[in-house]
């Protein structure tokens, strides 16, 4: 089903991401130090460079780039996510516009970043305008916090939320890589990957599940009969119950190639 909306933005994203937006900056991680560093090692991002990011939300990562001295203009299609990234990251530049079409000059940026969005963009189309506003051996670099399913409680998390809605867009499905292996306008792919971890209380395992985005956009009473199933695993799975807080265990995937 292509539930793919204007310029390419997914309703999911419109609907939910929108309705969640100070919680997604309440309880979303933060990205490892180890990994940004890598990416701005990789891309060669510095003061005086001019870095894109892309499907910026709250500013997660743009405020980790924004500490390099580089120029970061953070382009986010939502409104609400803008504003809070705008109160956040007040040394970057919020800018309206999708992965498929921003209003950036050619060639004029030397990096450009995605974090925890490329698997929702029209990735054909995201790479031809990342060419475009890219100068001549620019670089992309994706990042994304992936859960540790390795861990039982996780495995058993995600099995809830794919329940939701098992076709949705999703990092490890590794569709998004399709646009990557049809592309000539950038290099093979090269790829790290960190590992991470979160700290939450039981009571916030529901407010991360809620930010989802297949979870966020279902109507109000769908949603709480959904949510409460989060709140069943944290009170009776054994690695979760009876404890003040609990690890999320993550691996940072991260990915850059150099445009052509």
């Amino acid at each position: 089903m292509d539930r793919m909306g204007k310029e390419g933005l997914h309703d999911y994203v419109s609907r939910g991401f929108g309705a969640t937006t100070e919680l997604y900056e309440k309880i979303r991680p933060e990205y490892p130090d180890a990994a940004v560093d890598i990416l701005v090692r990789e891309l060669g991002i510095a003061r005086g460079r001019i870095v894109v990011d892309v499907g910026a939300g709250t500013g997660k990562l743009t405020r980790m780039l924004a500490q390099t001295g580089a120029t970061v203009i953070a382009v986010e299609p939502l409104a609400e996510m803008r504003e809070r990234l705008a109160e956040s990251v007040p040394l970057a530049v919020p800018f309206e516009g999708t992965a498929e079409r921003m209003a950036i000059r050619d060639s004029s940026a030397h990096a450009i970043t995605v974090a925890q969005a490329f698997h929702w963009f029209d990735g054909d189309r995201a790479l031809a305008e990342f060419h475009r506003v890219l100068a001549a051996g620019g670089k992309v670099g994706l990042i994304w916090n992936v859960r540790d399913r390795r861990a039982p409680w996780v495995a058993a998390f995600d099995a809830l939320v794919d329940a939701v809605d098992p076709d949705r867009p999703d990092h490890q499905t590794g569709t998004w890589r399709a646009a990557f292996e049809r592309t000539t306008l950038f290099g093979p792919l090269q790829e790290r990957e960190v590992e991470y971890a979160q700290t939450l209380a039981p009571r916030e395992i529901a407010d991360r599940a809620a930010t989802v985005s297949s979870i966020a956009s279902l109507p109000d009473v769908e949603r709480e009969r959904v949510l409460d199933r989060f709140r069943e695993l944290a009170s009776t799975h054994p690695d979760i119950r009876g404890r003040e807080t609990v690890t999320l265990p993550y691996l940072t995937k991260l990915y850059w190639t150099e445009r052509l």
